[in-house]
């Protein structure tokens, strides 16, 4: 090795296991030394452990919802507005993150520094009015869907706390479990339309997200998303 003494371990193993729940059972009986993105919840028993650190960071990923506009019903505009007014994002927060996140309005979040626009809240959480757009999209008796969702344990939790949200203002969801490792690529071959429950993975710049997932040629914009103004912002 290049510098005396080191490296000082013989090995590194990297374990790839889909359920957070099964990583952390692993973390506390000493079968894993670490593990990444922990589900909220449990950050308090880490903190209860003499052997055991929690290290937080702040991040660039963003959940996001979304939906294939080249498809019916999603092409519908004001079906997506009631989506967007019946999220209420805070509960999201506090329920599913414990406070380990920002309520998002975009995709560009607090960590990006001047980037970023606390103001900008274009659909603030407002059963009403998703009500009142659910009638405008055509479904003033309610609109019901089938959510593909991954099958692991979070990702349940979180599909299921959107759709107790979603019932409030007429919108049933029926949650399609959803094998994780399949879950984009399928949505990327079309074998489902989504909504696409969506991590945002992150990117230095915050430009490299805005063109790879809004820009019509962007790698990332597997929901159809066209626009030439936007294209032209993007640009410039």
């Amino acid at each position: 090795y290049w510098e005396k003494g080191l490296p000082y371990v013989d090995s590194v193993r990297l374990s790839f296991l889909a359920d957070a729940q099964v990583q952390f059972a692993m973390l506390r009986t000493g079968e894993l030394d670490l593990m990444q993105e922990m589900v909220p919840r449990d950050a308090a028993i880490v903190e209860r452990q003499s052997n055991m650190k929690l290290i937080r960071q702040e991040g660039t990923r963003i959940r996001s919802f979304r939906f294939r506009v080249s498809v019916e019903p999603w092409n519908n505009k004001a079906l997506r507005q009631a989506f967007a007014y019946a999220t209420d994002r805070d509960t999201l927060v506090k329920v599913l993150y414990q406070g380990f996140a920002t309520p998002a309005y975009s995709i560009t979040g607090p960590v990006y520094g001047v980037w970023y626009e606390p103001t900008f809240k274009p659909y603030e959480y407002n059963p009403q009015k998703a009500r009142e757009k659910l009638a405008e999209a055509g479904y003033p008796r309610g609109f019901s869907y089938k959510q593909p969702c991954r099958s692991a344990t979070f990702e349940i939790q979180w599909c299921e706390t959107l759709a107790a949200m979603f019932a409030d203002v007429g919108i049933k969801a029926e949650i399609q479990p959803w094998l994780t490792a399949n879950y984009y690529t399928d949505f990327d071959a079309r074998k489902h339309n989504g909504p696409l429950t969506s991590s945002v993975s992150p990117r230095a710049d915050p430009h490299q997200n805005i063109q790879r997932i809004f820009h019509s040629k962007g790698f990332s914009n597997v929901q159809d998303y066209r626009n030439s103004e936007v294209d032209r912002l993007i640009d410039e």
